[in-house]
């Protein structure tokens, strides 16, 4: 059984004057565990694609089905719960809080959560060595480089342990030492924790860390194919 699966999905963006066909007949399918790239160039529709199987955006037609139920059946405070239990965004532009430490910015989605606030300094510090930051728990974000930055947007990700990770060019402002680190934490939560993660790049060598490689062009997919020599993440010391 798919752990997401949409079939014949479509999207067009409306406004008073034109439509923008983004997604065309998209018909895929992902396990639970997998780790798939989905790349493209830009305007291609991989981010759209996110957003949709990310339950941020809703196709103009087909199905999609989370966990083997049709998202049209979720009201929006259910997808809202799934958003916040089951799914961790990380983004290529951070979207962190600049003023705010990195425990505060870990912290932030525990308070949309049903987890006891007792427990959220441990989660939130547990989240935070998990990416080797633990050192700059209390320093606001703004002074982090860049690919601390990201480090802490995976952090906050992971901080509801959610099974599914989110990945929108999460290399794409990183310099190389940092992108690997990124790609090494990636790597290793589909491997050692098991969390499904979803890519979106349009760097080839950053989607042959993936298992899996979904081409999109012109919003309809062009290849699905299995990664034959894997890349392998090692930017920090063991």
């Amino acid at each position: 059984m798919a752990l997401l699966e949409v079939q014949n999905l479509s999207k067009t963006y409306r406004d008073e004057e034109t439509e923008t066909l983004a997604l065309k007949n998209v018909n895929l399918s992902i396990e639970e565990g997998e780790f798939v790239a989905i790349m493209g160039p830009s305007g291609s529709g991989k981010s759209t694609l996110l957003h949709i199987l990310g339950l941020l955006d809703e196709p103009t037609s087909g199905t999609y089905r989370f966990k083997n139920r049709d998202t049209r059946e979720y009201s929006r405070t259910d997808l809202a719960r799934i958003r916040n239990r089951e799914i961790g965004f990380v983004f290529q532009a951070f979207n962190l809080l600049a003023k705010s430490t990195t425990l505060d910015n870990v912290l932030l989605p525990l308070y949309y959560s049903e987890v006891n606030d007792s427990l959220w300094q441990e989660r939130a510090e547990k989240s935070i060595a998990s990416v080797e930051l633990s050192h700059r728990m209390h320093y606001k974000t703004s002074k982090l480089s860049g690919g601390e930055k990201q480090r802490v947007a995976i952090a906050r990700a992971l901080v509801n342990n959610p099974p599914i990770i989110f990945a929108d060019e999460p290399t794409g402002n990183l310099d190389s030492r940092s992108g690997q680190a990124v790609m090494e934490i990636i790597q290793r939560l589909n491997e050692e924790k098991g969390h499904t993660v979803i890519l979106i790049t349009h760097e080839f060598y950053t989607a042959e860390h993936a298992q899996r490689i979904i081409k999109i062009r012109d919003g309809e997919i062009a290849s699905d194919e299995k990664v034959a020599h894997r890349q392998r993440a090692t930017a920090f010391k063991k």
